[in-house]
């Protein structure tokens, strides 16, 4: 239409339009891919890892990967639960963030799990309108007993941490320490 019409209204809507359909199908292509990848008879720490992989080939993001799984493994829900999350949250990186760095730390024991994306971008991480992964997030951590923390990264970015022990101190925190510098700026 824009192409076609010369009414300058009907122009600014259709490219609008336009933007919009742009916008909804590359959610979509960013669905399907995160769909693809799933536990599929692996662990969680290989999908995380093999995920957060392909979209570091995808993005050209440096992802810098620690995972350090010990104790019984967890159900199969709950481990589905924390990969979709940190699925949405590396793809909120990937879309929003205009980071050069992804950190994604996976930690669990036999009483505490913690996941931590952290990413070195412009921040900001507020819900948007027509946008619900940051409300599917937290229910899915709800879900399965933990919490979603979602904060500013000192020196910019943000960090997104899924705990189920969030006032104690998480080995979360206590393994990301170094992770706090931007790498190669």
């Amino acid at each position: 239409i824009a192409s076609v019409t010369m009414e300058h209204p009907t122009k600014e809507l259709s490219m609008a339009l336009r933007a919009e359909i742009t916008r909804v199908v590359s959610e979509l292509r960013f669905s399907i891919f995160d769909l693809r990848h799933d536990l599929s008879g692996h662990s969680l720490p290989t999908a995380l890892a093999d995920y957060a992989n392909a979209v570091a080939l995808q993005s050209g993001l440096r992802v810098h990967l620690t995972l350090d799984e010990a104790g019984a493994p967890l159900s199969s829900r709950t481990q589905t639960e924390i990969l979709r999350i940190a699925q949405e949250a590396i793809g909120n990186v990937r879309r929003h963030s205009r980071a050069a760095n992804l950190w994604v730390l996976w930690t669990t024991d036999a009483e505490s799990q913690c996941l931590r994306v952290e990413d070195d971008g412009v921040g900001n991480a507020v819900p948007r309108e027509q946008h619900y992964g940051l409300h599917t997030m937290r229910e899915r951590a709800a879900h399965i007993g933990a919490t979603l923390q979602i904060t500013e990264r000192p020196g910019g970015g943000t960090i997104v941490e899924l705990s189920n022990r969030p006032h104690e101190q998480s080995r979360c925190k206590e393994t990301t320490v170094a992770h706090h510098r931007p790498v190669g700026r």
